[in-house]
């Protein structure tokens, strides 16, 4: 990662050359109304300053992450949020920075929540540690006072993808429908909300960071399940993430019926044969085999990704809501490829290599492709892991 500096605070100056200090970690003053400091971090370096005026209703940060310039402007007595980004990009990189700011600040300093400067600080790392991966980032302004479009819920389910105000899901848990745009294609899926996985709350670090599920949230929060690019997601949920700074979620009415668009298909399809990634048997025990089987797009070979910080993702498979892994036992080549409850281990953890129209998987643990057994075509065939080589055994379609 190359040396990264971010500023956060009400007017940005930079005058002449500054010392960091060497030891890694946070280091932060802490006085009425301000926080300031510096964040050491994998050879990068971030400067804080965060400050909130009018008894703590308005605070204005602004962010330079190595060139790339970030304005923060929210102002809860006008429900009022301006982010502007002055059209610059994002990579895998800055995410995993910003991550790294949020988690140490709520690890050594959890006072940071009690104030709007020290929570705002927090939530800006927590958001843009989810910013779409080499997307233009433009000036966006909020109201919060606006009133979503529509007449009624119903409107707003039927209009398909688009912003909805700050709405609440009710309750802390349930299921709604989450509509989204991704890959340019307005999608749905209906998906519960309030379990471990913590769709329909903004931010990676919901269990602890934000207490209101929300509509536009969910949309966001599933949108990553299929891709990095949820730029118009993102940009619509930035009402219902101000809203966890304060009090402002004021509506509570759940979706009740599926939107006029379509479900799409996340069937993986091996280049060997044609036929589909399928959990063996629709079990949904740990430690259940993958195989080869004729596609028939059911639960057990309906798959998602969700994007981890570090550029890989999780795979999920629909029926038991369980991850593709590496047997941890062995990760040499013909090692096992199983369904497991998800956790953070690299032997869960897959890079998408795109091969023009079709794609390898490659595992973080073992570094070697998902792939079909001595290029086996048969119902039944194994799935395993082995060196890449790029073999029609080793490259799939994702439809």
């Amino acid at each position: 990662m190359n040396a990264a500096r971010i500023y956060l605070f009400g007017v940005l100056s930079i005058a002449g050359c500054v010392d960091h200090p060497a030891n890694p970690g946070l280091h932060l003053t802490i006085e009425e109304s301000s926080v300031k400091g510096t964040f050491v971090y994998d050879g990068a370096v971030i400067e804080l300053h965060s400050q909130s005026f009018n008894q703590g209703q308005r605070a204005v940060a602004e962010l330079d992450i190595d060139g790339r310039r970030l304005e923060v402007t929210v102002d809860l007595a006008a429900k009022t949020l301006i982010e502007d980004a002055k059209d610059n990009t994002f990579g895998f990189e800055h995410r995993a920075l910003l991550l790294a700011l949020r988690d140490a600040a709520i690890a050594g300093h959890p006072e940071l929540m009690e104030s709007l400067e020290g929570s705002l600080l927090v939530k800006i790392a927590d958001r843009y540690a989810e910013v779409p991966i080499d997307h233009v980032m433009t000036r966006h302004f909020v109201d919060l006072a606006a009133p979503p479009p529509g007449d009624s819920k119903s409107d707003q389910v039927l209009s398909g993808c688009g912003p909805n105000g700050v709405t609440c899901l009710p309750g802390e848990s349930g299921t709604s429908w989450a509509v989204f745009s991704a890959g340019g294609v307005c999608r749905a899926e209906q998906t519960p909300y309030g379990d471990a996985i913590c769709r329909g709350r903004c931010g990676v670090g919901c269990n602890w960071l934000d207490n209101d599920y929300t509509w536009d949230c969910l949309d966001h929060d599933v949108c990553l399940d299929y891709s990095s690019d949820c730029n118009d997601e993102f940009n619509d949920a930035a009402d219902d993430w101000i809203a966890t700074v304060a009090p402002l979620c004021f509506s509570g009415t759940a979706r009740s019926k599926p939107p006029s668009v379509p479900v799409p298909k996340k069937i993986l399809v091996s280049l060997q044969g044609n036929k589909c990634l399928d959990v063996a048997q629709m079990s949904p025990n740990n430690g259940a085999i993958t195989w080869l089987w004729d596609c028939h797009a059911g639960g057990n070979q309906q798959w998602t990704y969700r994007p981890a910080a570090d550029g890989t993702v999780q795979i999920v498979v629909a029926h038991s809501g369980k991850c593709l892994e590496v047997s941890s036992d062995y990760l040499g080549n013909g090692a096992r490829v199983q369904q497991w409850d998800c956790w953070a281990g690299d032997n869960q953890k897959w890079e998408v290599r795109q091969l023009g129209t079709s794609l390898a998987l490659i595992n973080k643990a073992s570094g070697r492709c998902l792939d079909v057994e001595n290029q086996h075509t048969e119902n039944g065939a194994k799935i395993q892991v082995w060196d890449c080589y790029f073999g029609a055994n080793q490259q799939w379609r994702r439809e």
